[in-house]
């Protein structure tokens, strides 16, 4: 449902997290920085005036 409401292509992964707690910056995952694409280019907000 998702994918077809925000023209989600299949070949694009739909991933979420929620963060809960304190930061473990010793924690290796939390090294990781991924590319992201900008607000403009992955959001579409509707219903809100400009």
């Amino acid at each position: 449902m998702v994918r077809e409401h925000a023209q989600i292509p299949e070949d694009q992964v739909i991933m979420k997290a929620v963060a809960l707690g304190w930061p473990d910056d010793s924690f290796p995952a939390n090294a990781v920085v991924s590319e992201r694409k900008s607000v403009d280019e992955a959001a579409r907000f509707l219903g809100f005036a400009d």
